[in-house]
């Protein structure tokens, strides 16, 4: 299978207007550990718009619009909290959100893990090349 498969895990997810693609490219890690990465491309003239690490799994993709495309995912090998990038594709622009740690120790949770290991996401809106800079600097583990 390929991302032009349709079973919904190996796939393209697609704007409702047609005008841009998130392209899966999954990997296998280790055996029987895939990373479900990705690219943003306008599907027409194509071009990429935003393309993560490698190392980061979307599992969770959806078009929330035809602009806003909404990713949820973690750094593999996925010791520290996920995180929701919210992409506007127009403005060119997204925001990071990242767990809550002090709800996910009150669960029991990552009780391990220390304040300050994983950074706070940059405020409001920003530059596709600002959010790829802080996925980049996420730590592994």
């Amino acid at each position: 299978m390929g991302p032009d498969d349709t079973d919904g895990f190996w796939t393209r997810t697609t704007s409702p207007d047609g005008a841009h693609v998130w392209i899966v490219d999954a990997h296998e890690a280790k055996m029987s550990h895939w990373i479900i990465a990705g690219t943003l491309r306008r599907a027409s003239p194509e071009a990429e718009l935003f393309a993560p690490p490698h190392d980061w799994s979307f599992e969770a993709r959806t078009w929330t619009s035809n602009d806003v495309l909404r990713l949820v995912g973690r750094r593999y090998p996925g010791g520290l909290p996920g995180v929701v990038v919210t992409l506007d594709v127009r403005a060119e622009r997204g925001t990071i959100e990242t767990q809550d740690l002090d709800e996910l120790r009150a669960r029991g949770a990552y009780g391990w893990l220390k304040p300050g290991v994983v950074p706070a996401p940059p405020s409001g809106p920003q530059p596709f090349d600002v959010l790829l800079r802080w996925l980049e600097a996420y730590p592994k583990e």
